[in-house]
């Protein structure tokens, strides 16, 4: 399946490029790769920003302008876009 398979491709670019030497989290995927093929496909996602604090906005005193410092976002169901 496409989605899944993504998923792996995505999981194992990144942690090659950022992790390559932590054996710890090396040792995690194969876990990890096993269980994803038990998800089923989401009918509906959207990116949702890891960390969000009011800091991370600028305005122009009505509206916001400009989303700052925006360095992780995770592709999830939209209800989880809104926990605080």
């Amino acid at each position: 399946d496409d989605f899944q398979s993504h998923i792996l491709n995505v999981r194992k670019e990144l942690v090659n490029m950022f992790y390559s030497d932590d054996e710890s989290i090396q040792n995690a995927f194969p876990t990890f790769d096993s269980q994803l093929s038990s998800l089923s496909v989401p009918n509906e996602s959207t990116l949702v920003l890891i960390d969000i604090a009011p800091t991370q906005f600028l305005s122009d005193g009505t509206t916001i302008t400009v989303l700052v410092d925006n360095e992780a976002y995770a592709l999830a169901p939209r209800e989880l876009d809104v926990i605080g």
